[in-house]
């Protein structure tokens, strides 16, 4: 019953072949809260992985992925607190419960059988906006790219009539000076 795609499974993705490109943190005061924080992650690698179990960590929550989520080369996933985002209203990729501090702190992913880093962000000296989402320059979309705090800068494409912006779930837009 059921099939699932030949694909590399999270405990053998390559360091560095998943990367953090995005996260709203804080949504705005238009939007109920908690509920509409997101991040994206990105493949960069060149096999579809599947990320059933893969460790989500950010501050001092973390969580894992559940259900078989394959996650093809060059394609875009987006992890929601709450499918449909009740102010945004899209439907994330993967459902996960965790919390995303909007005084910034180290968010990782990590395979489960080790503990071991595929990528990591410190967003501790990063300013957490309020309703905008920090997006990754789109020119840089590496792992070691996402460790500078010059190449994160704030979405300025709206999402919807929230009053928000990002790019959830899109290619980031926008290219930090």
């Amino acid at each position: 019953v059921g099939h699932v795609a030949a694909a590399v499974l999270v405990d053998a993705i390559p360091d560095g072949a998943l990367v953090i490109t995005e996260i709203m943190a804080d949504p705005g005061s238009n939007c109920s809260g908690t509920d509409d924080e997101y991040f994206e992650l990105y493949n960069a690698g060149a096999d579809t992985y599947n990320l059933q179990g893969l460790d989500l960590a950010f501050a001092l929550s973390d969580t894992s992925v559940g259900d078989p989520v394959l996650l093809a080369p060059g394609e875009y996933l987006l992890s929601v607190r709450e499918s449909p985002s009740p102010c945004y209203a899209f439907a994330g990729d993967v459902e996960v419960n965790l919390p995303l501090s909007n005084s910034g702190g180290m968010m990782q992913l990590l395979r489960p059988g080790d503990a071991s880093v595929i990528d990591q962000v410190d967003f501790s000296a990063i300013t957490i906006p309020d309703g905008a989402s920090l997006q990754l320059t789109s020119t840089v979309l590496t792992a070691a790219g996402n460790d500078a705090v010059a190449n994160w800068c704030v979405s300025t494409t709206a999402i919807g009539a929230s009053g928000d912006f990002g790019t959830p779930d899109l290619a980031n837009d926008v290219t930090c000076p």
